[in-house]
């Protein structure tokens, strides 16, 4: 459950600390007084899209808190210990700067929008107008079964399992793909000892094969700067190689 939330410059607020008490609890007030203000900023700490209108005008950046009590709530408990964040209550933290940009924590580790909304699922539903439920989902469908049913640790090992699994199945790819890779590898190392063996090269050839190539290859290069001097004798009006 929410147990507490923190406000600083955010939209026309300036600083607000709101304590939450087990129970029913209700917030009045008159259109226009700001009841509104505290679903935004709870709902951007659990993950909503912001701009640079979020910011308090005047000020650098906007900074929202909200704190949980998380111990009645095994699959927020499970998603925070899945990613070593577990703590006695959970944190949700969001600083978002007047040039539209934001950054969220999780007890203090910094993590991704999309991470920050697939754990603030599981801490609340808020409903409004144009908020979404959890309820529309297909993975709360399941999660509710699991809590009906107390399958909670079930659940929890058939993902871990599940888990296990995925990761054997890589490992499998990985050695399969090695594997065909050495393969190709030896079936081209096969290929060339069957050249080799064609040639029956006998002892000292090979070397003299190389002295050869490497006479050839100086002779080349000897053709083509002496085909680039004669040209340089043949170029201009007086050529040198008439003149000589």
């Amino acid at each position: 459950m929410l147990t507490h939330l923190a406000i600083k410059q955010f939209t026309l607020v300036e600083q607000l600390e709101l304590d939450i008490a087990q129970g029913f609890t209700v917030i009045t007030g008159e259109t226009g007084a700001g009841k509104s203000i505290l679903l935004d900023a709870l709902g951007l700490c659990l993950g909503d899209k912001t701009d640079a209108q979020a910011v308090r005008y005047g000020a650098d950046k906007a900074e929202l808190c909200a704190l949980f009590d998380v111990s009645q709530l095994p699959h927020a408990q499970a998603w925070l210990i899945e990613r070593e964040l577990a703590q006695d209550e959970c944190c949700l933290r969001r600083v978002i700067t007047k040039e539209g940009r934001s950054k969220a924590w999780v007890n203090g580790t910094v993590v991704t929008l999309t991470e920050l909304r697939s754990l603030g699922e599981l801490l609340i539903n808020i409903h409004s107008q144009h908020a979404h439920q959890s309820l529309l989902k297909k993975d709360s469908h399941r999660q509710l079964l699991d809590n009906v049913g107390h399958l909670q640790p079930l659940a929890q090992q058939v993902s871990q399992d599940y888990q296990s699994w995925l990761q054997a199945k890589q490992q499998l790819s990985n050695s399969q793909a090695n594997y065909a890779a050495q393969q190709a590898r030896l079936e081209l190392l096969h290929n060339y000892l069957e050249e080799l063996e064609k040639l029956a090269l006998k002892a000292g050839e090979y070397e003299q094969l190389e002295q050869e190539y490497d006479c050839l290859a100086n002779y080349e290069s000897l053709m083509h700067d002496s085909q680039q001097a004669l040209s340089l004798l043949d170029e201009g009006e007086q050529p040198i190689s008439r003149q000589l």
